[in-house]
């Protein structure tokens, strides 16, 4: 990362348009006839370099590597609450910012975090501090926040500080799921502290983690979060 450069050079540089051609056969045609279609296939790639000279189309030639690719085994684990579960795809939701750097050395540590409060606020965190800082490394950051925790519900132990929970939230007030809805997908947001109104209190819908609040061009409404 030495030679890292985020400031681009003062001196103007060569631009190229790409494009990428993709051509497809059916595999039960390839099965009948194999070196007929590969033919083919030749024949129509030599056209369009033809096609290239004759328009003086400059042509470069580069070597493509293969990846293996995404593992997502470790973006999708199950975790034993509807909270962790949630906060969890808090963090999916960031995108590529969370998805390149987690490991099942993080996501085993993840799972050490037994208490509910406790799992929620770290993924909150990491949220936050993922969304702050491009480079950030997970792992770390999750060691270091899980330490300063420590030692602050040590020092709240010995003050006997109280504080509100998801589950017991402020008198007429309940922590509700939030998402905003865009053309392609679901971003899970953190929980939002509401005032509750008759549907949240109504025990025959099953409390206020049956519903999420929804951001569609700041037009709010409650639906059910039985995907969660």
């Amino acid at each position: 990362m030495d030679n890292f450069i985020r400031v681009a050079p003062k001196e103007s540089r060569p631009l190229c348009s790409t494009f990428r051609l993709l051509i497809k056969l059916d595999n039960s045609v390839l099965s009948t006839n194999l070196t007929r279609h590969l033919n083919e296939i030749k024949l129509v790639f030599s056209q369009f370099l033809s096609f290239f000279t004759r328009n003086y189309i400059t042509i470069t030639y580069g070597s493509i590597q293969t990846s293996p690719g995404l593992n997502l085994r470790p973006l999708k684990p199950s975790f034993s609450s509807f909270i962790k579960n949630y906060a969890w795809s808090i963090l999916v939701s960031l995108g590529y910012r969370f998805h390149q750097r987690v490991t099942p050395l993080f996501t085993a540590k993840m799972y050490t975090i037994e208490d509910d409060e406790d799992f929620y606020h770290t993924c909150i965190h990491l949220w936050r501090r993922t969304k702050e800082h491009l480079f950030v490394d997970l792992y770390e950051e999750l060691i270091d926040y899980l330490s300063r925790q420590a030692r602050i519900r040590a020092e709240e132990r010995q003050k006997f500080i109280s504080k509100t929970t998801i589950k017991q939230p402020p008198k007429n007030y309940q922590y509700v799921p939030s998402v905003t809805l865009t053309p392609t997908t679901i971003v899970i947001k953190p929980l939002k502290l509401c005032k509750t109104n008759r549907i949240l209190r109504e025990k025959k819908f099953g409390g206020p983690f049956n519903f999420a609040l929804g951001n569609i061009s700041f037009l709010y409404f409650l639906f059910s979060t039985n995907q969660f």
